[in-house]
């Protein structure tokens, strides 16, 4: 991972992704834009602030540092789930720079050169994926809900019915997340984690005197994504957490809904 800093605006890159020529990512922080308030200042989710002139001054300045598509941005509204559109040309700028009918999405892949997979976050977990050998990209919000239902293996399985995708050959990126340190829940969420996945246990731990569990979501999301079938090693976790760093990221756990939203975007690049 990549802290870079341009023209004002800091935003990360995965070294995983160095490995192909065919893609442009980002992951935004908080810091560049002209957002203002609780909102201040890169926030990229129209619905958290009045004016939209704003957010899509600042999709502007993220596009003009990192090279990605401005006309090409496409989105849905997030549900917490796990469904997975698949975008083609006709998407393109969906939610962005005209209505968006692809309601109730999580997740997004595509082969189509110029769409920008676009999910927004404030704690919860990015997850970006580039299949090499047939040219294709995903996308996912892994929320609690997102991570207990492995929507990293559902999109991997969408990826494979579309586009033929081996998981042997993925390269994927775990963005900035909330950690382990910070996401703290109590017993009904715990026992969904205990109830869905098997090795849960690994990856949470007990305060037994408060009767508060600590989950780790980020490595929850890679362990899911090695028993999917991508090695070990083609996986990019980064390490930050959102809490954590408030100057940086916004967090929902830190700050409450009154906050903007980072987007993670990834593109095929037009020839």
């Amino acid at each position: 991972m990549k802290i870079r800093f341009e023209k004002g605006i800091k935003y990360i890159t995965f070294e995983i992704f160095d490995r192909v020529d065919f893609v442009k990512h980002v992951f935004s922080t908080r810091v560049g834009g002209v957002s203002e308030g609780n909102c201040k200042s890169l926030n990229l989710a129209f619905s958290k602030e009045k004016k939209a002139e704003n957010v899509y001054e600042n999709y502007r300045r993220l596009c003009e540092v990192t090279g990605l598509s401005y006309e090409g941005i496409s989105f849905s509204k997030q549900v917490h789930g796990t469904n997975i559109k698949v975008l083609d040309l006709e998407d393109k700028g969906q939610g962005f720079l005209k209505k968006s009918n692809l309601e109730n999405a999580d997740g997004y892949i595509t082969n189509t050169p110029g769409i920008v997979l676009t999910a927004f976050y404030a704690d919860c977990v990015p997850i970006y994926f580039v299949d090499p050998k047939n040219k294709a990209i995903g996308l996912s919000h892994a929320g609690w809900r997102g991570t207990a239902d492995n929507i990293g293996a559902v999109t991997i399985k969408k990826m494979q019915e579309t586009f033929g995708t081996n998981p042997e050959d993925l390269l994927c990126a775990i963005g900035p997340a909330i950690g382990k340190c910070c996401f703290e829940v109590d017993y009904p969420v715990a026992e969904e984690f205990y109830d869905k996945i098997r090795f849960a246990g690994e990856y949470i731990v007990k305060d037994e005197k408060r009767n508060k569990f600590n989950i780790d979501l980020k490595n929850i999301n890679k362990r899911h994504l090695v028993e999917a079938g991508v090695q070990p090693e083609n996986i990019e976790v980064a390490v930050m957490c959102t809490k954590c760093n408030p100057d940086l990221f916004y967090s929902h756990r830190f700050m409450g809904k009154d906050r903007g939203s980072m987007a993670a975007m990834i593109e095929i690049m037009e020839r």
